[in-house]
């Protein structure tokens, strides 16, 4: 281990990571546009005030065409991850976290409380779905940072968590075909 790569030994592992679409599975067709999907994972490190959180999507165009803005917490499905406390009104600790895309393929989640470590979090948001059926959506990874950057965290931020990991969704091409005949019972 050499001075350059020591801080390696130091950073956590994300564990728990699931993908998953919200709602019906009719949705797993291909070219399904606005698709609502979770992504839960559990952070190993405490992720402070000013830290980040990236949900790098795997760097395709045909399995990820698109992915939304405007990704939140999803508090009511259990997610830890709460807005930083304004104090407007003087009970807010929910809030609102922020939420852009970074680099075509990535959720930036910036604006939240402290996040302890052992947190489970899940993030709702809607991506677009595959031009072509797939059982995998390929490789993407979670990082977690303790502090900001406009331009790209992964390569101006600091380190806290990290996994790189195989996001699995099974999209068909299904086509249905109206019965064109008639029948009387």
């Amino acid at each position: 281990m050499t001075a350059a790569t020591r801080w390696l030994a130091l950073r956590g592992t994300i564990s728990n990571f699931n993908f998953n679409v919200v709602g019906s599975q009719n949705k797993l067709n291909i070219n399904q546009k606005n698709v609502e999907v979770t992504v839960s994972f559990t952070v190993q490190h405490m992720v402070p005030v000013g830290g980040t959180i990236e949900i790098q999507f795997p760097n395709n165009s045909t399995t990820v065409p698109a992915i939304k803005m405007h990704c939140r917490s999803a508090v009511t499905m259990g997610s830890a991850l709460k807005g930083y406390n304004t104090g407007k009104p003087s009970n807010n600790v929910e809030g609102e976290v922020g939420c852009t895309v970074q680099n075509t393929y990535s959720w930036i989640i910036t604006g939240f409380d402290t996040l302890l470590a052992g947190t489970q979090v899940i993030i709702y948001g809607m991506i677009d779905f595959p031009t072509a059926a797939v059982n995998t959506l390929g490789m993407g990874y979670i990082c977690t940072y303790s502090n900001q950057d406009a331009t790209s965290a992964f390569n101006n931020a600091m380190t806290i968590d990290y996994i790189t990991t195989n996001f699995p969704m099974l999209v068909q091409n299904y086509t249905w075909n109206v019965d064109s005949s008639f029948a009387m019972v």
